[in-house]
């Protein structure tokens, strides 16, 4: 028969949050109840970091449960109580806010009226409540020319004046003389300011201030020179008589000062009139300036039209309905080209049409790619152009290699080159030099550049591979041979044996393996150039660096590019290319590769 199990002893009691046991006590969560010694060290300043670490939200949300202190877990809303308080803080705040400025402008105006000294230190203490004093009918008010019909008088340092006049200028009606480093200004109402300035005048030659009478004509002068001209001279500062008696003139020269006791003094008749000139001329200069800039990029932009008119009548003259290529083939870059260099380094090829950068690309003479010659201001040469890196290193090697100053039938010209030779020959030449050959940068089509013969071993052929294409060949053909020269005294023939061999089936295989670096994008032509300067000196590019290639739009009619020309700029060349033509211009045919390579 089946037995019940007996029950086993209850180790803890759960009333959910809490759970109780002889051993554990009560608990919340699964953490104890923390001692209020240990609540209290914890939450005192400078508290260790490893009670900190241990005050988790879990632990926390424990002890508030533990001792019973209501609270929200969700913390989705504040209780009622905070909530009043914020609102009770926020009315509070907002009325403090309110009620600033009225605070602010009663202690100005406070300050304001404890001024002693009249008008000029008002002026000086708050410009804007000595307006409204004198001319206003309150504190930026409206203006009240009923308030102060006469002109009133300052004595206010420079620093005081441009607060001051900037006010003054903001209100209708009311105008400001103030010669500057005087110390003597007068404001008042437009049509009463003229007395003002006469009576400020005339208190200048009474010597009431105690500066000497012999500085009387210069401060008067520096005042208003009108009026000095008048007074001294019977006329104005254009010149017009305004007295009728020559004895009124004085009889000796009135003698100016640049500097006297009291400042500055503006001794130059015609300081504001020269002002004005020069302003004009700056003027005239500026706005001739801005008509010559609008001129000469006017001729730019209808050079650049010049130049690229040919594109746009190019396209046009397509189908418009023609089906856009898929397969970009070298039969579309036959054509003849006008490029753009961009960037700063080509910027001043971009609209001079007599430095028209042009590209002329001729029909492919051989599977790999097509030839083309160019024209970039003074670079021109020969470039090559083909679907892939590894196809222009194939179409290099293809160039013709002829020398013409040497001898087709003489061994010892062929050192070094191995042209016209089978890889038996070929080894025997070199073996007889010591030369290690490093096939990892042999081109499939035929040996390296030539090298020249020295005591050391060198490499042949070990050029720059910029592309990878060198690097890729090198995983696929045999690894670096060494050459041994054998010596058999019964035999007359002397050549190099390889140490290491590789069957031709396995060159095969290896060459059906795809590049490192495989072309991703169907509208990409690479390209390696060849050129030489105007000046006809060729600048042989014996790493072959001088590389770049062209993104075609998918009408093949125009498209950017970049490329490298290391002897002249140390970074990469941006350049547009447009075409104008379906045809190469046939006065512009690719001259011979080693022409400008110079590599013979």
């Amino acid at each position: 028969m089946d037995s019940d199990r007996e029950p086993k002893l209850p180790t803890t009691v759960t009333r959910r949050p809490f759970t109780w046991g002889p051993s554990d006590g009560l608990k919340a969560g699964g953490i104890g109840r923390a001692a209020t010694d240990e609540l209290r060290l914890l939450f005192r300043k400078g508290a260790a970091q490893f009670r900190l670490d241990k005050a988790t939200r879990p632990w926390i949300t424990a002890q508030l449960r533990l001792y019973g202190v209501p609270f929200d877990i969700e913390c989705i809303v504040p209780t009622p109580e905070v909530e009043a308080a914020e609102h009770a803080l926020r009315l509070k705040c907002k009325a403090a806010v309110e009620k600033h400025p009225q605070l602010v402008r009663q202690c100005k105006d406070k300050n304001f009226a404890k001024v002693e000294g009249g008008p000029t230190d008002e002026a000086a203490f708050d410009a804007d409540r000595f307006l409204a004093k004198y001319f206003l009918d309150g504190l930026h008010g409206r203006p009240d020319r009923a308030k102060t019909k006469e002109p009133v008088a300052l004595s206010l340092h420079v620093p005081c004046y441009d607060n001051l006049e900037n006010a003054i200028q903001a209100i209708p009606g009311l105008a400001f003389h103030a010669p500057r480093h005087l110390g003597m200004s007068v404001v008042g109402w437009d049509t009463e300011l003229d007395r003002g300035i006469e009576r400020e005048f005339a208190k200048l030659s009474s010597g009431s201030d105690g500066i000497s009478d012999v500085y009387t004509p210069t401060r008067e002068a520096a005042y208003d020179f009108n009026r000095f001209l008048q007074k001294y001279f019977r006329v104005d500062v254009n010149g017009v008589a305004t007295g009728t008696q020559d004895k009124e003139k004085p009889s000796a020269p009135v003698t100016l000062y640049s500097f006297f006791s009291a400042g500055f003094a503006l001794v130059d008749a015609e300081v504001a009139r020269m002002e004005e000139k020069y302003r004009l001329k700056e003027e005239e200069i500026r706005r001739q300036d801005e008509e010559w800039a609008a001129e000469d990029k006017a001729r730019r932009e209808e050079a650049v039209r010049s130049i690229y008119r040919p594109h746009h009548e190019f396209v046009a003259r397509q189908k418009s309905g023609a089906a856009k290529p898929e397969v970009f083939t070298l039969d579309q870059l036959v054509g003849s080209y006008v490029v753009r260099w961009d960037g700063k380094d080509g910027a001043n090829y971009s609209d001079q049409v007599n430095n028209q950068l042009t590209l002329d690309v001729f029909p492919a003479k051989s599977t790999h790619g097509v030839t083309a010659s160019f024209s970039f201001g003074f670079f021109e040469g020969t470039m090559l152009l083909a679907l892939s890196q590894r196809e222009v290193v194939l179409l290099r090697d293809e160039q013709k290699k002829d020398n013409p100053y040497a001898e087709s039938d003489t061994k010892s010209d062929l050192v070094g080159t191995g042209y016209g030779r089978d890889e038996d020959e070929r080894a025997d030449i070199i073996d007889s030099l010591g030369f290690v050959i490093s096939t990892a940068n042999a081109s499939p089509a035929g040996p390296a550049h030539p090298s020249t013969p020295t005591d050391k071993k060198r490499r042949v052929g070990d050029v720059a591979d910029p592309w990878g294409v060198q690097a890729a060949l090198a995983k696929r053909q045999k690894p670096n041979v060494r050459v041994k020269k054998e010596e058999d005294d019964d035999d007359e023939n002397v050549g190099a044996k390889p140490l290491v061999k590789i069957k031709k089936e396995e060159e095969e295989e290896e060459d059906a393996k795809p590049l490192a670096k495989t072309d991703t994008e169907p509208s990409r032509f690479y390209f390696q150039f060849a050129y030489s300067i105007v000046e006809g000196y060729p600048d042989v590019d014996d790493e072959n660096q001088n590389v770049g290639y062209i993104d075609f739009d998918m009408s093949s009619s125009s498209g950017a590019g970049v490329f490298h020309i290391c002897c002249w700029f140390s970074g990469p060349q941006h350049f547009s290319i447009f075409k104008v033509a379906g045809e190469p211009s046939g006065n512009k045919e690719p001259m011979s590769w080693f022409e400008f390579d110079g590599r013979r």
